[in-house]
């Protein structure tokens, strides 16, 4: 639910980068964190569909969400669990990864792109 407010206010009101960043870095910063946008809607789609195939009821704010369609052969069922799982492992490892370059930024290029990242924008503690 709240993924699309995320989006929106990354579109709307979230932090720019910086002319003065490094293109390359700007390219791999925002590929990676459209395409962890992406997987987390693929990953919900994935996984509504796969609940749903088996026949299952979703809870979604203390409701309870009905199949909109009727259960779905074991075979595909399982077509749905294997993208679901592969989608999860590959957002961990983009997160990961995101994680460890933002730990780059700060503790070896000692820049204030993890800084930037925060809501306030103006925490400080001697880094450029």
């Amino acid at each position: 639910m709240l993924l699309p407010v995320r989006i929106a206010w990354r579109i709307g009101w979230g932090r720019q980068m910086s002319a003065s960043d490094r293109w390359l870095g700007s390219l791999l910063a925002c590929s990676v964190e459209y395409s962890l946008y992406g997987l987390a809607m693929m990953e919900i789609g994935l996984g509504y569909l796969w609940r749903w195939g088996n026949g299952q009821a979703m809870s979604f704010l203390s409701g309870q969400v009905m199949p909109p369609f009727g259960k779905f052969a074991p075979a595909r069922v399982g077509l749905l669990h294997q993208p679901h799982q592969w989608n999860g492992w590959l957002i961990i490892f983009l997160a990961t990864g995101h994680a460890l370059a933002a730990c780059f930024h700060y503790f070896t290029l000692r820049d204030n792109v993890l800084q930037r990242m925060f809501m306030t924008g103006n925490i400080s503690n001697g880094r450029k």
